[in-house]
């Protein structure tokens, strides 16, 4: 039990040395200090610093796609299941604040890069696959399977990306509240989704991707 809140408190510490300093501006032994552990103990737990930062990217992912399909689950309607979810979302990067920045960004260690970009790709998935729960959003269920995918692929990415810009605009914003950003990505999302539901489209609906 000592050991598993050592680690942990080495994740937490790390967390906060990320995003003061940089990946690459920090070192195991700034982490260790943070921790108020010897560069000794850290290293009975990590070998690497990309070890280390690898580790807290996945714990802290877990912790968000365990969030966001709490908040699928909860909702009785589309609409409800999309607030809750960016809702959820936008209250882990609040939480986690001081590192978000610092851990999510691209350090320019291409290992990491990798890391990055597959969890991106792992949360567009994960909202493709909410988005294919909800078969009024992007038309009719019974169109082609593989056209279908790839619209809701495409609006997956869209949703996460926009998400995604406008947190970061919400972290430079600290007087700009939760609700006021919700309430916008919910605009943004949520009524061009519901008119894509009432049969506007831009082009050719699921069974005309190629």
């Amino acid at each position: 039990m000592k050991a598993a809140a050592t680690r942990r408190g080495l994740l937490d510490a790390a967390g906060v040395v990320f995003a003061t300093s940089g990946y690459r501006g920090c070192s195991l032994e700034e982490i260790a200090q943070m921790a108020g552990v010897s560069k000794a103990v850290l290293y009975e737990h990590f070998d690497t610093k990309r070890e280390l930062h690898g580790e807290l990217v996945e714990a802290r992912a877990t912790e968000l796609f365990e969030r966001l399909q709490r908040a699928a689950e909860r909702g009785e309607t589309g609409e409800a299941r999309l607030r809750d979810g960016i809702g959820a979302f936008l209250d882990f990067v609040d939480e986690h604040r001081v590192e978000w920045r610092g851990l999510f960004s691209d350090s320019g260690d291409p290992e990491i890069s990798a890391t990055l970009a597959a969890l991106d790709q792992q949360v567009v998935a994960v909202v493709a696959g909410l988005l294919a729960a909800e078969p009024d959003i992007l038309g009719d269920p019974d169109a082609d399977p593989a056209a279908r995918a790839l619209m809701l692929e495409a609006h997956a990415q869209l949703l996460v990306g926009a998400i995604r810009t406008l947190t970061a605009w919400w972290y430079d914003h600290d007087g700009v509240s939760a609700e006021f950003v919700l309430d916008r990505a919910m605009e943004f999302c949520w009524l061009g989704m519901a008119r894509i539901g009432a049969g506007e489209r831009v082009g050719g609906g699921p069974g005309d991707a190629s």
